[in-house]
């Protein structure tokens, strides 16, 4: 079993999403009622068991996929955030269900995994395929499970997931990820601002309160943006501290040669 922290059991418990924990091996060691449910297995049929092997690698002939291309098996390796979607997952009478899934690690070297249900067996889609993410990230950090640089990386590991090339484009793609509208407000001399609005980790009165995911993402956005420039970011407002408004400031970070040419043109 995991070590959670107070009042994490009640919320892994609620959660209307399936939702495996995993240890550092990959083999399960908690599951809640909705993914049993989903998985059409009992708690003794899963405990213990290896997430990849058991139920989530099998292929239509039977054979197993590498675990080495699995994003659950690769977050208990990295540590990072995660997502996939149209997945299939395997019940005991061979049938399968289709699933969007986010694995997040979580304290004491364990995974979370967190999933749903969107094309049972020989159906349609169910319902909005947007990712899922923040809800998973409410009840995780509200349960003080995820520390803030676990979001900032998770953030930086998005963007750097990312087709876009321009920040305008990486604004654009935050947003149909379902995760807040992001605009660029200006991006001058070095320095980029944007307005953020509903946000993932906004939310009243959420012990988190300062928007690090967004961060994180937009950190690298910049980076990208602009040749693999280091960045140095801030939010400089936050909705969830009351503010109108996210407001984030990312500025590019001159290398010792770029600022030392500068010296030497102002001598």
């Amino acid at each position: 079993m995991v070590d959670w922290p107070v009042g994490m059991d009640a919320v892994f418990a609620a959660m209307g999403d399936g939702a495996l924990v995993l240890d550092a091996q990959g083999i399960v060691r908690q599951a809640n009622t909705a993914a049993l449910e989903i998985l059409q297995r009992t708690l003794d049929e899963v405990v213990g068991q290896p997430e990849h092997a058991c139920f989530h690698a099998k292929r239509s002939d039977g054979s197993v996929a590498d675990p080495a291309r699995c994003p659950i098996v690769a977050c208990t390796r990295d540590r990072g955030v995660h997502h996939a979607y149209g997945e299939a997952f395997w019940r005991p009478d061979g049938s399968h269900v289709k699933v969007e899934y986010t694995a997040m690690a979580i304290e004491g070297e364990a995974t979370l995994v967190l999933f749903r249900v969107v094309a049972p067996a020989g159906g349609a889609a169910a319902g909005d395929a947007r990712p899922h993410i923040r809800r998973l990230l409410h009840h995780v950090t509200d349960a003080a499970a995820l520390e803030h640089g676990a979001l900032t990386r998770a953030g930086r590991s998005y963007a750097a997931e990312a087709k876009s090339k321009t920040l305008e484009s990486f604004a654009s793609a935050y947003a149909e990820a379902g995760f807040g509208d992001l605009e660029l407000e200006s991006d001058e001399r070095g320095r980029a601002t944007f307005i953020g609005h509903d946000l993932l980790e906004r939310r009243d009165g959420a012990r988190t309160t300062t928007c690090f995911f967004t961060l994180g993402y937009l950190n690298e956005a910049v980076r990208r943006a602009n040749g693999d420039t280091p960045t140095l970011g801030t939010e400089l407002a936050c909705q969830s501290r009351g503010a109108k408004e996210c407001r984030f400031v990312i500025q590019l970070r001159e290398s010792e040669e770029g600022l030392a040419r500068r010296v030497k043109e102002l001598i």
